[in-house]
C-alpha cells in the first residue's frame, strides 16, 4: 500500500500501533513460539526490512494528509454500545487518542490531523457519535448507506453539522467500489471503470453545482484491492481532471454543507445488525477495567513503573481494536488470528505470572519450635527484573493462646532476582501443633496477589508442670543422699562406741529400725553410701 499510494493524491488514515510496532522491530525484537509461548522465544529477523518499511512510509506521506486515528484503532461502536458504561472506558478513548497523536507525529516527524473519528462502516448513531465527542473528536466519518435518506436529487457536499459536530459523509458506492474479489482481472477492470464513471455521473447529476465528496474504502483491503483502488484514483486523478479535482480529508471536512442535506443522526434501531453482532461485547470492557485496577495496584510497589504500566496501556488499548471484529466472510477475526478474549485472557494470565513473581518460598516440612520463645524465618522472593518496595510480610497464628507472634507484620523491600529473609519472634505457651498463616500485603492493606502460604509449627516447650516434677525428683535425690550420710555417721559412731562397751546395742537397734543389716554391714547400706550427696550430671543436664 506504501508503494501504491505514494504518488498518489491521498488522505493518509494510519493505526499508531503499527507504527509503535515496526518502530520496535526496528531495534532488535523476538517472536514468541507457538500458541505465543513467550519461554521458547527465538530473535526476530525482519529489523532490516522494518526499517526499510519505515522510510519508505516516512517518504511517501511527505507533504500529504496524515490522520492519527486512536491508538490501536477505537472500535468507536463497541465502546458507544457496550462499554460506556463501565468506568474509565471513556477515559481510555481519550488516552488513546493523546497516545495517537503523538506516536504518529514522533515516528513520522510530522504535525498529523486529530479528533477524527471513523467507526466501523461509517456506521452511527447517537450512541456512537456522543462516544466520539467524549474522546475528543470533533469530526465523524460516516457512509450515506447508513444515513438518512435524502430528498435531494443529487449527491450533496459529505461535509455536516450533526450533533455539535461534523459529519463527513463517505459515498458508499464509491466506498465499496473494491470490496469484491479483485483476483479477477476482468472484476478488477470492471471495478475500476464503475469507479470512473460513477464519479462522472455524480457530476452530470448537478453539472452547475460545485460539491465535495469522500471516498473512504474498506479498512484492511487485500493486495489485489489495494491495486485496483490506485488504478481508479490515478485514472481519475488523470483522465477525469476534466470533471474532477482532488482534495485532502481536510478540505473535504470543511467544505460548506449543502442546505437542504438532512443533519439528523440516524435513530440506535437503525444501526445494523450485522455490525452490532461482531462488536466487542460488554464482557470484554469488564474484564479491561478489571485488568487495569489491577495494574494500577500492582505498579505501586514498583520502582519503574512505566515498565509495566506502558505496555499494559498499550495492550489495553489494542484490546480495543476494530481489529478483532469476527471476519464478515467467517472466521474469528481478520486473518484468522486469535479472537478478542483470547488476547484479553492472555493479557491475564501474562499480569498474573507478573504479580506471582513476586512471592513467598513454601516451607515443604513443619517447623519445630523448642522452648518458650524462638525465631520464624520466612523468605520473599522477588522474580522481576526491578527492586520492589512497600509491601508488607504478616504473620497470624491459627492458635494464639498457643503460639504468639510478637512483631506480626513487617516491611519489606527487595532488589531485582533477589531474596530475602525476615524473622519473627514468637513466645510459645503450651506443646502441640500450630498453623501459621504468611502472607504479603498492598500499600492499600489488601493481601498481595496469591502469595499467602501455611506451614505448621511443633512446640514442643517443657511445660511448667514437667519442670515441677524433675525439681521433685532432684529434691528426692537430694535427701536420699542425706539420708545415707547420716546413717553411715551413724554406723560409723556404732562400731566405734563398741570398742568402748558403750552404745553398741543402740547402734545396732538404730540400724535394724533403719533397715540395715547388723550381720552384714556392707550389703546394701554400703552400695548406697557409695552415692554422691551432690546432684548427678544427669540432674545439671534435665535441669538445664
Amino acid at each position: 500500500m506504501v508503494d501504491l499510494a505514494k504518488n498518489l493524491p491521498v488522505t493518509w488514515v494510519v493505526d499508531p500501533d503499527l507504527l509503535a510496532t515496526v518502530e520496535a522491530m526496528t531495534k532488535g525484537y523476538r517472536v514468541a513460539g507457538p500458541g505465543g509461548d513467550v519461554t521458547h522465544s527465538t530473535p526476530g529477523t525482519g529489523a532490516a526490512l522494518a526499517t526499510q518499511w519505515l522510510n519508505a512510509l516516512r517518504g511517501a506521506v511527505t507533504g500529504d494528509e496524515v490522520i492519527a486515528l486512536p491508538f490501536g484503532d477505537t472500535d468507536l461502536a463497541s465502546l458507544a454500545h457496550n462499554g460506556l458504561h463501565v468506568p474509565g472506558s471513556v477515559a481510555g478513548l481519550k488516552t488513546a487518542t493523546q497516545l495517537g497523536q503523538v506516536t504518529v507525529g514522533t515516528i513520522l516527524g510530522i504535525k498529523p490531523t486529530s479528533g477524527v473519528g471513523w467507526p466501523v462502516d461509517g456506521a452511527i448513531d447517537p450512541s456512537i457519535v456522543a462516544a466520539a465527542k467524549a474522546g475528543g473528536d470533533d469530526r465523524i466519518i460516516a457512509r450515506s448507506d447508513h444515513f438518512p435518506e435524502n430528498t435531494l436529487e443529487y449527491t450533496p457536499t459529505a461535509a455536516r453539522p450533526v450533533s455539535g459536530m461534523t459529519a463527513v459523509v463517505a459515498d458508499s458506492s464509491l466506498s465499496t467500489a473494491f470490496s469484491g474479489d479483485m483476483l479477477n482481472a476482468q472484476a478488477s477492470d470492471q471495478a475500476v471503470q464503475s469507479f470512473v464513471a460513477q464519479t462522472l455521473l455524480i457530476t452530470m447529476q448537478a453539472p452547475e453545482k460545485q460539491r465535495t465528496l469522500l471516498v473512504a474504502p474498506q479498512r484492511r483491503p487485500t493486495v489485489s484491492q489495494a491495486q485496483a483502488m490506485a488504478e481508479a484514483i490515478r485514472t481519475v486523478d488523470d483522465d477525469g481532471s476534466r470533471w474532477s479535482q482532488t482534495v485532502d480529508f481536510g478540505t473535504a471536512a470543511s467544505a460548506h454543507a449543502d442546505s437542504r442535506v438532512s443533519h439528523r443522526v440516524p435513530a440506535a434501531a437503525s444501526y445494523p445488525k450485522a455490525l452490532r453482532a461482531r462488536e466487542l461485547p460488554a464482557s470484554a470492557f469488564r474484564q479491561l477495567r478489571t485488568d487495569q485496577d489491577r495494574v494500577n495496584e500492582f505498579v505501586v510497589i514498583l520502582t519503574i513503573k512505566d515498565r509495566v504500566s506502558v505496555p499494559f496501556r498499550n495492550a489495553e488499548m489494542r484490546a480495543m481494536s476494530t481489529g478483532w471484529r469476527p471476519d464478515p466472510s467467517g472466521g474469528s477475526s481478520p486473518g484468522g488470528g486469535p479472537d478478542a478474549k483470547s488476547y484479553l485472557d492472555a493479557i491475564g494470565v501474562y499480569f498474573t505470572d507478573l504479580i506471582n513473581a513476586v512471592h513467598i518460598i513454601d516451607k515443604k516440612t513443619a517447623l519445630t519450635l523448642s522452648g518458650r520463645s524462638g525465631t520464624i524465618p520466612v523468605t520473599v522472593k522477588n522474580e522481576l527484573s526491578q527492586p520492589i518496595t512497600g509491601l508488607v510480610l504478616r504473620l497470624t497464628s491459627s492458635t494464639n493462646i498457643r503460639l504468639e507472634i510478637k512483631n506480626p507484620d513487617q516491611p519489606i523491600s527487595i532488589d531485582g532476582g533477589h531474596t530475602r529473609t525476615l524473622k519473627f519472634q514468637t513466645k510459645a505457651s503450651a506443646n502441640g501443633a500450630v498453623w501459621v498463616n504468611a502472607a504479603l500485603y498492598g500499600p492499600d492493606g489488601r493481601i498481595y496477589g496469591s502469595s499467602g502460604i501455611q506451614f505448621e509449627i511443633k512446640v514442643t516447650k517443657v511445660t511448667d508442670l514437667v519442670m515441677l516434677i524433675i525439681a521433685g525428683g532432684l529434691l528426692l535425690l537430694v535427701l536420699a543422699g542425706v539420708r545415707i550420710y547420716r546413717q553411715r555417721k551413724r554406723q560409723a559412731a556404732s562400731d566405734g562406741g563398741g570398742d568402748d562397751g558403750a552404745g553398741g546395742g543402740e547402734g545396732s537397734d538404730t540400724e535394724e529400725e533403719d533397715g540395715g543389716d547388723p550381720g552384714h554391714p556392707g550389703d546394701p547400706v554400703a552400695d548406697t553410701g557409695q552415692e554422691s550427696p551432690e546432684p548427678s550430671p544427669a540432674g545439671e543436664k534435665v535441669d538445664g
